[in-house]
């Protein structure tokens, strides 16, 4: 009985020789488009020390499609924080890169941990980084000291306080013009300022009124001494423990036979 040779089946070999030629034959930007190649940069990472939130801007460029916009996942410290879409115009990228399209992204998150490091990588791998950037701690801004008398002089008008009283210093039983003046320099750290109107006309550096700044004080002149004094607000207007009868308000610089002076511009 003779032995029949077993069949060969050719098919097999043949489909991966036809894979391995279409591979081989595709044109070279077909092949790369399905590998992102990315290059990016973290232009600024900052945290607030007050509430938390990080605030990063960059761009980032997928240089086997460089017209596309490329999402990419935000890392803090070993951990994914985010996904974000470039999709930002960025003309001074394009025009340095040689490029079109929108390659920027600007994002904001609140992390509960003080953060370190921010890094950039592709938005569905752990790596690799593109992008990584130290992150700054900022500490709020503490605003200018024309604000701060100016908000601090605003508490005290109305009728829930005890208002204008002769030698007063103090919001709990009132205020004649310099001792509210004092207190309100004094809660603002702005300046320690003497107990009278003269005083602190001395204490100060005397400005004109084209100088004069919101926060700034003015002082009312008759025989060449200040027997008045006021805080200056702003476009011929003033806050001032006035009179028994007013208690403290917000009116017009009412003399023109007065001077301002600073103590913190």
């Amino acid at each position: 009985m003779a032995l029949s040779r077993p069949r060969l089946d050719v098919r097999a070999p043949l489909l991966l020789l036809s894979a391995a030629l279409a591979v081989a034959l595709l044109p070279p930007a077909a092949a790369s488009a399905a590998t992102p190649h990315l290059v990016s940069h973290v232009e600024a990472a900052r945290q607030s020390t007050a509430t938390r939130v990080i605030a990063i801007a960059g761009w980032v460029e997928d240089t086997n499609r460089p017209s596309v916009s490329v999402h990419v996942s935000v890392w803090v410290d070993g951990k994914r924080a985010l996904v974000t879409l470039a999709d930002i115009s960025r003309p001074d990228i394009d025009k340095a890169r040689h490029i079109s399209g929108k390659h920027g992204f600007h994002v904001r998150f609140t992390w509960k941990t003080s953060a370190k490091s921010i890094v950039i990588r592709p938005y569905n791998n752990t790596h690799p980084d593109v992008a990584v950037r130290h992150v700054v701690h900022v500490a709020p801004a503490t605003p200018p000291a024309g604000a701060r008398i100016i908000a601090e002089a605003k508490k005290f008008l109305g009728t829930n306080h005890p208002g204008y009283v002769d030698g007063g210093t103090s919001p709990v039983t009132g205020f004649d013009c310099s001792g509210y003046t004092q207190y309100v320099y004094r809660q603002t750290h702005v300046a320690s300022l003497p107990r009278t109107a003269e005083q602190q006309r001395h204490a100060v550096r005397l400005i004109s009124a084209s100088q004069a700044r919101a926060g700034d004080l003015v002082f009312y002149l008759s025989g060449g001494s200040a027997y008045h004094i006021a805080i200056y607000a702003g476009n011929g207007m003033q806050y001032a423990a006035a009179t028994t009868q007013d208690g403290i308000r917000y009116q017009h610089v009412w003399s023109s036979a007065v001077q301002y002076g600073t103590d913190w511009h």
